[in-house]
């Protein structure tokens, strides 16, 4: 039994059953259901935390990290549902596991978690409705022989893919696949010039991302290995050309040190598989030569895929012409790469210390406006108690302070009887203190002070005065933490203010 859908149902032999990482509003779950053609009451719904049974399913949809940490066994690499959404997993118990985002992750995220949600609900769909078939990668084959080329020459149109060690500084392997072709075909990096003369040849080409592959071997390998490739198509390119919105994530990193960055215009070969194909997830990067040629033969098989799909996409959105106009720049692109941008470094270094200069007299100058505002108005908030630096914040120091007396140093008897003038032999030091020694005049005797303090290029401190204090009205896109303001700008707010 579950609540999780504001309802409690009862799993049920033969229906699709989504788990969820928490509870969902009903309205919510519903809207995310529709785009799988499917309803609350026709589907079972539970948490990760309940048993989903043995009984086989159509279909398992896992909505969020932890269900699909708990399905998809072992759930490789990182937990977030984000890197590995709309792909389809094996379950112990034979039924296909789905992995999507909580819908609740997307309310609030139009851009991409909403969007992406739709796609993976669309996908749920068309795989019940068996439109969705699963693609089995070959396995890619290493070439053993120069001839071995000659395939690829029979070929209408032919993705590559090149593999490089961790930081790009070498080559690994070139893989190569075209549709007639049985299984992908992979150079390692000691035959590459095995496959030069097809790289050079006028047989149409595919790559993701062929900005940076084209620009390896042509400025990156060894002088007789250079190769000026004729790109005819990218499905980096051609994603952009229809999905100028979509994010997608980028994967940098080693072994054991992957890391992610959202991008809005970086689209991975596996975020593309995601949305167009049912493939298995096949990323898992190793420093392995042998596993890395394999990876580079299932890129190029995707890649191939991806293309026919696409392109019938792009045509019936009519953004051809965008795509045709973005790969001709590809070229000049990499010549730019290649050559650099030519700087004045003595002209760089001037401009620079000026600007050092001017940011540090906009900093003293808004220091000054602001403060010159807190202590007029004693804005408490930014009060701070700090310890009498004259007679050090004492019990006795505040209440006989030598350097209040006129004294350098702390006097000694005989100083204190020169200053009062007049030597008694009946008193001790102390006698002498309590009459020649007052009150701190910089602490009125009470050992600390209250002084004002203020940051400029603190956010919270900023965020502070201007919204907490001057109750300047809170703009949505701005983020606290970008809050920050030179002298104008404080002048503009007071101004703003007084009125």
């Amino acid at each position: 039994m579950s609540t999780v859908a504001g309802e409690r149902v009862r799993a049920k032999p033969g229906r699709v059953l989504f788990v969820l990482d928490g509870w969902v509003d009903p309205e919510v779950l519903a809207e995310a259901l529709t785009c799988a053609g499917l309803r609350v009451q026709d589907v079972d719904c539970i948490t990760y935390k309940e048993n989903p049974g043995s009984n086989p399913r159509p279909l398992i949809v896992a909505m969020g990290a932890k269900s699909a940490n708990v399905l998809v066994w072992p759930w490789p690499g990182e937990n977030d549902a984000m890197v590995r959404r709309g792909y389809f997993w094996p379950q112990r118990n034979g039924s296909p596991v789905m992995t999507t985002f909580l819908p609740t992750d997307s309310t609030f995220r139009t851009m991409p978690n909403k969007m992406l949600m739709q796609i993976d609900m669309a996908r749920v769909r068309e795989f019940l409705l068996g439109k969705l078939p699963y693609v089995d990668v070959p396995k890619a084959r290493i070439a053993r022989h120069p001839n071995d080329a000659l395939l690829l020459f029979k070929q209408e149109c032919v993705a590559f893919d090149i593999e490089t060690t961790w930081g790009g500084t070498g080559l690994l392997c070139v893989g190569f696949y075209g549709n007639e072709m049985e299984y992908p075909l992979v150079f390692l990096r000691q035959n590459f010039d095995w496959c030069i003369p097809f790289l050079e040849s006028d047989v149409p080409k595919v790559a993701h991302n062929g900005q940076f592959d084209t620009y390896f071997l042509k400025y990156k390998m060894p002088e007789r290995q250079r190769v000026d490739i004729h790109l005819d198509h990218d499905t980096s390119v051609l994603h952009w050309a229809q999905y100028l919105e979509l994010a997608g994530k980028q994967e940098t990193g080693g072994e054991g040190a992957k890391t992610l960055k959202s991008g809005m215009t970086r689209k991975s070969l596996i975020f593309l598989a995601s949305q167009h194909l049912n493939v298995r997830w096949w990323k898992y990067y190793t420093k392995d030569i042998q596993r890395m040629a394999e990876l580079c033969g299932q890129d190029v098989f995707v890649t191939r895929k991806l293309l026919d799909i696409m392109m019938k996409d792009a045509e019936d959105e009519g953004v051809i012409p965008q795509y045709h106009d973005a790969m001709s720049r590809i070229p000049v692109l990499n010549t730019m790469q290649s050559r650099g941008l030519r700087v004045n470094n003595i002209l760089r270094k001037n401009r620079v210390k000026a600007l050092k200069k001017r940011q540090e007299q906009l900093q003293k100058e808004s220091h000054a406006a602001a403060i010159a505002y807190i202590k007029t108005n004693e804005v408490e908030r930014f009060a701070v108690v700090k310890q009498c630096k004259c007679c050090g914040g004492g019990v006795k120091a505040r209440e006989q302070c030598w350097k209040c007396a006129g004294f350098e140093k702390k006097p000694g008897k005989k100083e204190l009887v020169e200053k009062y003038g007049n030597d008694n032999p009946k008193w001790k030091k102390e006698d002498y203190e309590s009459h020649v020694l007052g009150y701190c005049d910089t602490c009125e005797g009470f050992g600390s002070l209250t002084t004002y303090e203020f940051n400029p290029m603190s956010p919270k401190q900023m965020g502070d005065l201007l919204y907490n204090e001057l109750e300047v009205p809170r703009s949505t896109l701005v983020k606290p933490a970008e809050i920050k303001a030179d002298e104008d700008t404080i002048k503009r707010v007071l101004e703003w203010s007084s009125r």
